[in-house]
């Protein structure tokens, strides 16, 4: 996820003439992927570009899902937004390791924690708890 006036600007990363739009440096064309949701999905992390370029996939999920699998029994945004600046926090601390002091990205990141009501077998029983902290 890019800020929109950056996607919009910055013409001298969307120069190169023998390429299309979504496949410049920076684009305004969103990258979308679709998924169906099922009772199978704990929880979904949308991040800006600061925060994949510190974490992995891999490492977000595992990260994730060991924290929220000691808070089970507490499901409040308390605890989403703990873990959203403990993200951040960790993100900001390796950009400035990798790249040098003052180098931290603007980063934002959402989580969404679902609750599926497994006493009801119908596919559309969840609930869903969310926070969103940007740095």
């Amino acid at each position: 996820m890019l800020i929109p006036t950056r996607s919009f600007g910055d013409f001298l990363l969307k120069s190169e003439q023998d390429k299309p739009p979504w496949k410049q440096v920076i684009s305004a064309v969103p990258q979308l992927q679709t998924f169906h949701l099922d009772c199978q999905w704990e929880f979904v992390v949308v991040g800006s570009d600061g925060v994949w370029d510190a974490m992995s996939n891999d490492a977000m999920v595992a990260y994730v899902r060991q924290r929220l699998s000691s808070h089970s029994a507490q499901r409040d945004k308390l605890v989403l937004s703990q873990l959203c600046e403990q993200i951040l926090d960790m993100c900001c601390a390796k950009t400035v390791g990798r790249y040098g002091k003052n180098s931290c990205d603007n980063m934002t990141i959402i989580i969404i924690w679902f609750d599926h009501d497994t006493n009801n077998k119908s596919d559309t029983s969840s609930s869903v708890v969310s926070s969103c902290v940007s740095r």
